[in-house]
């Protein structure tokens, strides 16, 4: 990622949050089981699909304020520094006029928010401001603005390197060179 220090994501199925310092130390930090197994099980079950290629496409067609309840919902005063499309509650709004292709937003908006914010605290703890965001999921084009809302709100940088998807691979054959 260029960064010497950094909070690395590893998202899959579930979701992993390490700790690496550049040439001198990799840590798991904690996991969460919030990743693509959520979005394919929720998808599952609200749209009857579990092809992750067909929900992902569906989800560049969604619009999420049709299903999350917004701070713009709820006041026209601002809050802090939150503008009024930040998500108050994921699936909070949801009307009659959602179609399958706002709730697959909704679901990957939802996903990408709750690892995005377990990844910007773990940041915090650590007092750095990059997140290397790695895996299959790492390259879902619908994700792309939650994600940049996250580091509009939070001061924080997300950064997808090339081949983010193997990353895990790559970094388990460096280690085990090292060995």
């Amino acid at each position: 990622s260029g960064q010497e220090k950094s909070v690395v994501v590893s998202m899959g199925t579930g979701t992993a949050f390490i700790w690496a310092e550049q040439n001198k130390e990799v840590r798991h930090l904690c996991g969460s089981g919030v990743g693509g197994g959520t979005i394919l099980g929720l998808c599952s079950k609200m749209l009857g699909t579990r092809s992750y290629e067909h929900i992902a496409e569906l989800a560049l067609r969604g619009d999420t304020e049709a299903v999350d309840l917004t701070i713009g919902d709820i006041t026209r005063n601002q809050l802090a520094n939150m503008n009024n499309k930040t998500t108050a509650s994921n699936f909070g709004k949801t009307n009659d006029d959602a179609t399958d292709a706002d709730f697959a937003m909704g679901v990957i908006n939802m996903v990408f928010q709750t690892v995005g914010i377990f990844a910007m605290m773990a940041a915090r703890e650590h007092k750095v401001d990059t997140i290397v965001l790695t895996g299959s999921l790492s390259r879902m084009e619908a994700a792309k603005p939650v994600i940049v809302a996250l580091e509009e709100l939070y001061g924080v940088h997300y950064i997808v390197p090339e081949h983010s998807e193997f990353c895990t691979a790559i970094g388990a054959a460096l280690y085990g060179e090292r060995k």
